[in-house]
């Protein structure tokens, strides 16, 4: 994060190995910017939030960039209703567009960051050979399964015969032409896409199996589904198919099964609430409830903490 500047500091007392806890607040850094006058002050507040990049837990930045943005906000029209009366413009989903442009930009960076670690060391005298998804009179496909929130993508790229160039699909839709890179800078990796006569900038991390891209709208996560190859064991995909777990550490708000009931997936099982935001985890398959924790509506839990067990299938 490259936020050291007049009139801006970053307040925070965490430091490298220390465990947020759930319990109070967990806060791990406080921005604070200041402005001749609240539309600057809000201006800079912005362009900060849009510099951090945090993976690994989750976050209030997209909404706290919303919260800057809001019109009402800006205009200092603030009282305690303000968060439930615009929960459609602070809680905004990707429209399709929108979703199709982040998978894109997502597969690209994903792609040409395992390029880049794959890379051989093949120097001599020094000359050094890269490695490259391109060849002349040759069109190298590959194909990225992605997955936003509960949604699975498909996204098929097709190398370009000059580097850089690509020809992108998702999920059978139309194909269009992108240009890609990625290079170092001094937030980690930049991502740079062009298609349809727009730019794009985007920082990149990887973080286990997700992929994360940061741009002026916040942060957006995809998750690389785990390849069969790599499962160690069946108990890791049974856990999985058989299981609820709570996707982020914060208060478990309410459980709407019990042990018994006949479920179907996707069917919302119980609600976490962390940072304002509420997070409504689904039954992974059709089943009965085996189990469910013996939490309480109203408990601080972490994250990855198993809540619902279905039983075991025939």
């Amino acid at each position: 994060m490259r936020l050291r500047e007049e009139n801006v500091r970053v307040e925070t007392g965490v430091c490298e190995g220390q465990e947020v806890s759930v319990h109070y607040d967990p806060m791990i850094a406080k921005l604070v910017v200041w402005g001749r006058d609240r539309t600057e002050a809000l201006a800079k507040t912005r362009a900060k939030l849009t510099e951090y990049q945090v993976a690994g837990l989750e976050t209030n930045v997209n909404f706290l960039l919303r919260l800057s943005g809001a019109k009402a906000f800006v205009e200092g029209d603030v009282h305690t209703s303000f968060i439930p009366q615009h929960e459609s413009e602070l809680f905004a989903h990707l429209t399709n567009e929108e979703l199709e442009e982040k998978a894109i930009q997502t597969a690209l960076g994903h792609l040409l960051k395992s390029q880049r670690d794959s890379r051989p060391n093949d120097s001599w005298k020094g000359i050094s050979v890269e490695a490259a998804g391109w060849r002349l009179n040759h069109r190298l496909k590959k194909t990225v399964d992605l997955r936003y929130g509960e949604k699975d993508l498909k996204v098929t790229v097709e190398y370009g015969n000059s580097a850089n160039t690509f020809k992108v699909q998702v999920d059978g839709g139309s194909w269009k032409d992108v240009e890609a890179s990625l290079r170092d800078f001094e937030h980690g990796l930049l991502l740079t896409t062009f298609t349809a006569g727009k730019t794009s900038y985007l920082g990149l991390l990887t973080h286990e199996n997700e992929v994360h891209i940061y741009d002026e709208n916040g942060q957006t996560v995809m998750a690389l589904p785990q390849p069969k190859y790599q499962v160690t064991s069946d108990v890791g995909s049974a856990m999985s198919s058989n299981s609820a777990a709570t996707p982020t550490a914060g208060i478990l708000e309410r459980v709407m099964v019990k042990s018994g009931d006949k479920v179907e997936k996707g069917q919302p099982l119980f609600v976490v609430i962390a940072m304002k935001m509420e997070y409504v985890v689904r039954s992974p398959r059709d089943g009965v409830i085996a189990s469910v924790a013996a939490v309480n509506c109203g408990d601080a839990v972490s994250k990855g903490l198993q809540i619902v067990v279905l039983e075991g299938l025939e």
